[in-house]
């Protein structure tokens, strides 16, 4: 008995092209609801439902009606203006009774996903489109895969004895064939085994599209077409393609949120959200961190683009805060200056005054050191004396050298030796 908490599967879903492709964009579309948080929107304009139309439609008006904000799909046009900009918005909502044009910039907003108002839904379809056909492709692949040997049979004995052969190996027994006339009329034709391959391609080619997408909407999914290990230089090759166009779609989005902001009085924000926050969080701690912690060139290297200027262009708060901190590091460094001087100046005034006393007191200490070496000097002087008188005493009473030999030559007798 099959369990009723689980639905059979309907196997021609796996076989049909629209249905694939359809579920494979709305999966594509659910991930991506997750990518902008917004703060202070008014509860008539879910945010599922902004990002829907922006995403999807590309753009969408932002009308005040009965005093509530509401998010619409019209058509933009009118008069353009000179940069060839649409100017009145056409809006036909038949739950809210609103047919009517507004003028954009007077009594609504123009919103657009991106710089050019496409949206996401061109980019994810063409690559659901060729993983839809992909996949295809691996479901045929895979059953023709099954078919290892194809059987032949020229009467109908014969094919009930080859399906009563292939009945009992499937069960397990052992099969009996009694008749001569089998083997003579059955033929085996084995598949060729030489392109099953192929198979892997389907695989790399399924993991090329897929991660293409996920690079091309900021979230880093990296393929590995090498069939081995990649390094980590290999992985973040692709780190600086991922951002832009998500960068742009911030960009529009904060544009849209100052435009409501001074049209409506509200306060509404937005930034990045689930992963790709992650993202740009994690570069800033790694900029952060080979930057020797500079947080305003972490913050630009992540992407975070906080402050905008006065048209709704991003600003990078580098060139504002370097000139500040330039300043203040001018006024600290004169103001060190100034300390070092004070500082040294007290100190040579000091060693001055230590000088001054020195020389003071080596002027008061000379006089004895003189005293001194006149004593010496007349020491010296008697000391030579003394030396020269008892030199010439001890001349006269030392014998000569001559007599010595004189009486080294004798012997003990006293005569002289021969």
């Amino acid at each position: 008995m099959s369990n009723k908490n689980i639905p059979d599967f309907d196997f021609d879903y796996s076989k049909n092209k629209q249905k694939l492709f359809e579920y494979y964009c709305k999966y594509m579309f659910t991930r991506t609801q997750s990518m902008f948080v917004y703060d202070g929107l008014p509860d008539t304009i879910p945010s599922k439902w902004l990002e829907k139309y922006l995403q999807r439609n590309g753009s969408c008006g932002i009308i005040k009606h009965n005093g509530d904000l509401y998010a619409v799909i019209g058509n933009a046009g009118g008069v353009y203006d000179a940069y060839y900009q649409p100017t009145i918005y056409t809006v036909a909502n038949p739950w809210l009774n609103v047919s009517k044009t507004f003028e954009i910039g007077k009594d609504c907003v123009y919103a657009r996903n991106d710089y050019e108002g496409i949206g996401l839904t061109p980019l994810i379809s063409r690559y659901c489109g060729l993983m839809t056909e992909n996949v295809l492709t691996v479901r045929l692949a895979d059953i023709g895969m099954r078919m290892i040997s194809l059987l032949s049979a020229p009467d109908d004995n014969t094919a009930a004895s080859a399906r009563k052969y292939l009945s009992d190996l499937e069960n397990g027994t052992m099969g009996v064939i009694g008749e001569n006339a089998f083997f003579d009329g059955l033929k085996v034709h084995s598949k060729s085994t030489g392109g099953s391959d192929y198979m892997i391609q389907f695989i790399e080619l399924q993991q090329y599209l897929k991660g293409s997408l996920y690079n091309e909407l900021g979230i880093n999914a990296n393929f590995n077409m090498k069939r081995e290990a990649l390094s980590g230089k290999e992985v973040a090759l692709n780190d600086d393609a991922l951002m832009p166009l998500i960068d742009d779609m911030l960009k529009a989005r904060r544009e849209m949120c100052d435009e409501i902001n001074e049209m409506f009085g509200t306060n509404i924000s937005v930034d990045y959200g689930s992963t790709w926050h992650s993202n740009v969080v994690e570069k800033e701690l790694v900029a952060e961190s080979d930057l020797g912690g500079s947080n305003n060139e972490a913050e630009a290297v992540g992407g975070n683009e906080n402050t905008l200027n006065d048209e709704g262009e991003p600003v990078s708060r580098l060139t504002d805060e370097s000139d500040d901190t330039k300043g203040s590091e001018e006024s600290e460094e004169s103001e060190e200056a100034d300390d070092i001087e004070k500082s040294e100046g007290g100190e040579k005034s000091e060693d001055n005054e230590e000088s001054d006393g020195s020389e003071e007191s080596k002027e008061t200490e000379e006089p004895e050191e003189t005293e001194v070496t006149e004593e010496s000097s007349e020491t010296k002087e008697t000391e030579e004396t003394d030396d020269e008188s008892g030199g010439e005493e001890s001349g006269t009473d030392e014998p000569d050298d001559n007599e010595d030999d004189e009486h080294d030559d004798r012997d003990v007798y006293g005569h002289k030796r021969r």
